[in-house]
């Protein structure tokens, strides 16, 4: 028989609410930007120069993906684990291009 640790149990918890609530807050504001584009100020000095409604898709799409995941791990799908650790990378990757 076999039992998983509290602390596993616990730290998988907590990444996996804290997934979803990144990707909550990310869609949300992929949603702002695509409804109304003049919310976030805008520089010439961007690495990646997107339109801003541009970038709101980005943001709801990884939102959304990163959200899915999130809760799936909290459910304890296995595949969630691998998923997960993947798209928190490429969100904190776009999260800084995102950045002028």
């Amino acid at each position: 028989m076999r039992s998983d640790s509290g602390w596993a149990v616990g730290f998988t918890a907590f990444a996996a609410i804290m997934m979803a609530l990144m990707g909550f807050f990310q869609a949300s504001m992929g949603i702002v930007a695509i409804f109304n584009q003049d919310f976030y100020v805008t520089t010439p000095n961007y690495v990646f120069a997107f339109d801003v409604g541009t970038w709101g898709w980005i943001h709801l799409i990884l939102g959304v993906l990163v959200l899915a995941a999130g809760l799936s791990l909290l459910a304890g799908a296995t595949w969630a684990r691998a998923v997960g650790v993947v798209l928190a990378a490429f969100s904190a990757i776009e999260a800084f291009v995102f950045i002028p």
